[in-house]
């Protein structure tokens, strides 16, 4: 065993069934997505392959990087704030 996914897969038998997997709910397969992302080794090539393909399958896309935006009237830095200009 080569990763943690790897070992992962070993314990379920690899009696994963996709076709009631791609009926599930999006929440479903969106949590199934992340608990192998969460399991994978980020260094394996094989674990990334695999999860860009069930990805596919799955019609689960990637997590965006989204940085929120500060409210209106946080990001403004003035005197009685503390804040200073660059």
């Amino acid at each position: 065993m080569g990763s943690e996914s790897e070992y992962v897969e070993a314990a379920m038998g690899f009696g994963i069934d996709f076709a009631a997997l791609r009926a599930a709910s999006p929440e479903l397969r969106s949590d199934f997505l992340e608990f192998l992302v969460d399991t994978s080794d980020p260094d394996n090539d094989i674990d990334r392959e695999n999860i860009k393909h069930l990805r596919r399958a799955l019609g689960v896309r990637p997590p965006a990087n989204v940085v929120p935006l500060p409210r209106p009237g946080t990001a403004a830095l003035g005197a009685v704030k503390g804040g200073r200009a660059a």
